[in-house]
Order: C-alpha cells, then sequence, then structure tokens
C-alpha cells in the first residue's frame, strides 16, 4: 500500500501526507542548515557547516558561523542543482523551469539527456522527464551526468 515518492522514500498516502522538506527544498525554497556537517541554502548560497564535532563547537562557542565552506551558485547551477534534486523524485515538470530560469531545460541539459536515454535510465515526453525504475534505482550515480565538469568527482566532506 505504499507509493514511491523518490528513490529513497515511499509512504502511505501522498496526499495526506506530503513530504514537506523534500517538496520546499528541492523546488528552490531555502533552507538553513543547523548542526555538523548540515548544508544548507540561503538566497542560491549553498553551504555547508563545519564537518566534524569539535570544528562545529569551537566556532559556535567563539561566536562564529559554523559554516565549512559555502558557493555563491550562478543561475545555471541553480537550475542544475533544481533539476537534479527534483529528479531524484522520479519525474521533472519541464515547465516548472521554463516558468522559473525562461529555459527550456531539454535544451540546456540535452547531451546528458540524450545520454541517459539511450541508456534507457529515463524517458523525455513533455511536459515531462521521468525517470525508469532502473534510473530511480541508479539515481545518485546518475546525477552527475548533469553537473558542469568543475563540479565533477568531488566530494561533499
Amino acid at each position: 500500500g505504499y507509493t514511491v515518492v523518490s528513490a529513497y522514500n515511499a509512504v502511505r498516502d501522498p496526499a495526506s501526507h506530503p513530504f514537506r522538506y523534500q517538496d520546499h527544498l528541492w523546488g528552490g525554497d531555502d533552507m538553513l542548515g543547523l548542526g555538523v556537517a548540515a548544508f544548507g541554502y540561503v538566497n542560491g548560497v549553498h553551504s555547508q557547516n563545519e564537518v566534524s564535532l569539535s570544528d562545529y563547537q569551537t566556532a559556535v562557542e567563539s561566536g562564529r558561523i559554523p559554516a565549512k565552506r559555502a558557493l555563491a551558485l550562478s543561475h545555471r547551477d541553480q537550475l542544475i542543482r533544481e533539476f537534479v534534486l527534483q529528479l531524484k523524485t522520479g519525474t521533472v515538470n519541464t515547465g516548472y523551469f521554463s516558468n522559473r530560469f525562461n529555459v527550456s531545460v531539454e535544451r540546456v541539459l540535452a547531451e546528458p539527456l540524450s545520454r541517459l536515454t539511450e541508456q534507457e535510465y529515463l524517458t523525455v515526453e513533455p511536459p515531462q522527464i521521468r525517470l525508469t525504475r532502473e534510473g530511480l534505482l541508479r539515481i545518485d550515480r546518475l546525477l552527475p551526468y548533469f553537473y558542469d565538469s568543475a563540479y565533477q568527482n568531488k566530494r561533499y566532506t
């Protein structure tokens, strides 16, 4: 009786039990990261807090923000960020990107979309891009296809 709502979650009745965190953060809303190694996203800036408890505590106790790193995302970076996060749900509405970023996501990401379509991990049928079951099961390995080369093969911590 469960419905798969993302690569990581299933719920009994998604209409009655929406996953607000996923819906809002993956749709571009801000989130303040609190705690050791927490990720945040505020006003187009992606950040991560200190990754060790001692470094985090030292920063907090000295009155500093415990940020380890932060990156102001370009317009394109924001588009890619939101696209890959939404792709984790299994379905991306292309109209969302037309409205929010004033671009055709199918054109901007044509090369990786074509490659993953050929490998049968997704389908592109506007207004939706949909992962196949095989694609959803491999999503974390597929997301780097969409990253700009400067961000590929990078570790988060």
